[in-house]
């Protein structure tokens, strides 16, 4: 009967732990990026150039009405988003990227979202690019782990008051980063629950 009781014991104990490990994301999808794009009323691109073209304008100018805009590809596309518009300035080495889902939401008074999901070729390269950029860190922020991933956060603020934040998660091979410049963060949060990570927010 001892024996018995230990084994289904065993059994449960087993059963818990894999139910763990299944909750734990392989990595962040581009469907719930979409989803969460649309559950927010942003406008879906199909020309990548149009995009490239209204992504610089919100980003420059941000003022206006409220929108958001969003473009998910794969292939030379992503790369491009990766190579020209994240990676503009070169701080980061050259990694090749297999698909990209990128929104801008301008909240019409100068605050701007600027928010890429990577899936990157190769899953030691997200972690190299996670230190690349970590390595940066000023005093308010943050590194550490989660279920399933790891995460770097920043917070802080514009000479104006508006609340700067950064997040930067990396999950398998994928690779989920914003930066905001915006009074209300309540997109941020809506965002960060949505993939199940820690927000910028919920620091100290």
């Amino acid at each position: 009967m001892k024996i018995f009781k230990r084994i289904v014991g065993l059994a449960l104990v087993l059963a818990m732990t894999s139910g763990l490990v299944a909750c734990a994301p392989k990595e962040f999808k581009h469907q719930k990026m979409v989803d969460f794009c649309e559950d927010h009323d942003m406008n879906d691109y199909d020309d990548y150039d149009d995009f490239r073209k209204d992504c610089s304008a919100h980003l420059t100018y941000g003022t206006g009405d409220v929108e958001g805009i969003y473009y998910s590809c794969d292939k030379s596309e992503a790369q491009d988003i990766y190579d020209v518009i994240f990676n503009r300035f070169d701080p980061y080495p050259s990694y090749d990227v297999e698909q990209t889902t990128v929104f801008v939401f301008n909240d019409g008074d100068g605050g701007v979202i600027l928010c890429y999901l990577f899936t990157m070729e190769d899953e030691k390269d997200a972690k190299k690019l996670f230190k690349k950029y970590s390595d940066q860190g000023i005093e308010d922020s943050e590194t550490g782990e989660g279920k399933g991933y790891t995460y770097y956060i920043e917070t802080g603020e514009n000479p104006k008051g508006k609340a700067m934040l950064e997040g930067f998660y990396v999950c398998g091979k994928t690779v989920l980063t914003f930066k905001t410049m915006i009074d209300n963060t309540d997109l941020i949060d809506d965002l960060c629950d949505t993939f199940k990570v820690i927000s910028p927010t919920e620091l100290d």
